[in-house]
């Protein structure tokens, strides 16, 4: 039986594209004939031209109507296919790919199974939102939207009815032990999970981190700039506690329009970089990083380089959450009470003590399991 690894974002790409990578590479070490097909991602210097002008929404839904029209997946019949975000892939073309085939394994990166917004959370809430965790019509009520692709509810209703129809030859490949939770919940009990982990390769674990002399500022914002990950919570945060510098590593005028509202308060930083143009010397410069993440996030980038760098580290615990799998002597635990969170921070600040040491040898251990879990699994693939 030939193997197909589909997928809807691109190799080599940040984040989820450098775990795909990884993975691919792996699997070519075991069968050099394993099929690769993917949809390229735009190029990130067209989208950030592009983002904010009345045409983006729409030249992005035309680009991938017209890149799936090119993606060879009518090809694939009989075959053991494992697919990578069929949000970006498109919901008709995995549909198809689960009718023609004997063997569908899914790798969960995201929330989607059971969010159209792929984020469980509501943008006016700071917890996860587990209403179409029973049924996925609580969305249109609460007029939810599909992202990072435009999906309408009828295909996403449709492909929910495509998984649960062929859910015998289906395998969910999850990263941690609250996202099984989660599918399991959703698609019960008989579903088939089998929890592998995620590894982008963006830590080297070998690497010296020397921690400042001294801090220039006291929290930094560390995360994608999204509602479901915490930019309101960190902005209000920085409102009630004025004595302390707040960073933000995104441009004001950005944040300022996914926030609806004017963000002068003088603690409040701007100070746009990315990972390589000097976001890492943000983390070492900062007292404590902190990456909320209110939905129910699963093994994400920027919490293991936050503690794998960070002098201290703070997130949101929520149930569901990766996060809730971690040592709590790891990390500051946060609350969805900013009221709480501000004296959780205070305290800590009045007797700070790094916690770095400990959580890098953490991570460095975490990470180093989840490759062994990865390898296993593609060695013992069939």
């Amino acid at each position: 039986m030939k193997t197909y690894i589909v997928s809807g974002i691109e190799p080599a790409k940040k984040g989820a594209g450098r775990f795909l990578n990884f993975f691919i590479t792996e699997f070519q070490k075991i069968d050099k004939n394993v099929n690769i097909i993917f949809i390229k991602t735009p190029e990130n210097k067209i989208v950030k031209f592009l983002k904010g002008t009345i045409f983006f929404e729409f030249l992005k839904e035309l680009y991938y109507l017209i890149y799936r029209k090119f993606v060879r997946t009518n090809q694939i019949e009989n075959a053991s296919v494992i697919i990578f975000h069929p949000q970006s892939l498109g919901v008709k073309t995995t549909i198809n790919l689960i009718s023609r085939n004997d063997k569908i394994y899914f790798y969960v990166l995201d929330n989607f199974f059971f969010c159209i917004k792929s984020y469980n959370h509501l943008d006016n809430s700071y917890v996860p939102c587990f209403y179409c965790l029973k049924d996925i019509h609580e969305s249109n009520a609460h007029n939810c939207k599909s992202s990072p692709n435009n999906v309408s509810f009828d295909d996403y209703k449709l492909l929910n009815n495509s998984i649960i129809e062929n859910i015998n030859k289906i395998t969910f490949l999850t990263q941690n032990t609250n996202q099984t939770k989660l599918l399991l919940t959703k698609y019960g009990k008989n579903a088939q999970v089998e929890q592998i982990g995620m590894n982008t390769g963006e830590i080297s674990v070998d690497e010296n981190v020397v921690t400042p002399d001294y801090f220039e500022y006291d929290f930094l914002y560390h995360n994608t700039l999204n509602h479901a990950k915490g930019i309101n919570y960190f902005v209000n945060l920085a409102q009630l506690m004025p004595d302390y510098t707040f960073v933000i590593p995104y441009p004001k005028a950005v944040v300022e329009k996914l926030c609806n509202a004017k963000l002068d308060n003088v603690n409040l930083l701007f100070v746009p970089c990315s990972w390589e143009t000097g976001l890492r010397e943000l983390i070492l410069k900062s007292r404590i990083t902190i990456v909320p993440s209110l939905w129910s996030a699963p093994i994400e980038g920027s919490l293991l380089k936050s503690m794998f760098y960070a002098n201290a580290v703070a997130v949101v615990k929520s149930e569901y959450s990766f996060s809730s799998e971690i040592p709590e002597n790891l990390y500051i635990q946060l609350s969805e009470n900013l009221q709480s969170t501000v004296l959780s921070l205070e305290s800590f600040m009045k007797d700070y003590i790094s916690q770095h040491f400990k959580a890098k040898e953490w991570v460095i251990s975490f990470l180093n399991q989840n490759t062994i879990s990865i390898r296993n699994f593609i060695a013992g693939f069939k």
